[in-house]
């Protein structure tokens, strides 16, 4: 019989998180904890640990609204949790 103690513990979970920026050129929309800059016009995906608290923040003192797993209507920044793999669009004005 194996000693649970003795187990190491299983590793994070991690989950995909796919950002789009479309609208105003030259943009970037970052993510803290880092791993996504995504300039307008484009779309960028990377692995953040299943329920990390996530803020996606628009550059260039803009606003975006944003929709998918963080939704919400004209704002500089969105903040989510990440429960899975999501999608996150973010429409730059």
């Amino acid at each position: 019989m194996v000693n649970p103690q003795a187990l190491p513990p299983p590793p994070p979970q991690t989950a995909a998180l796919t950002l789009t920026v479309t609208g105003r050129s030259g943009v970037h929309v970052t993510s803290t904890p880092a791993g996504l800059d995504v300039v307008s016009g484009s779309t960028k995906s990377a692995s953040f640990t299943v329920a990390t608290s996530i803020t996606l923040t628009v550059g260039s003192g803009r606003d975006a609204v944003f929709s998918g797993a963080c939704s919400k209507s004209k704002s500089k920044s969105c903040t989510f949790t990440l429960n899975g793999a999501a999608s996150v669009t973010a429409n730059v004005q």
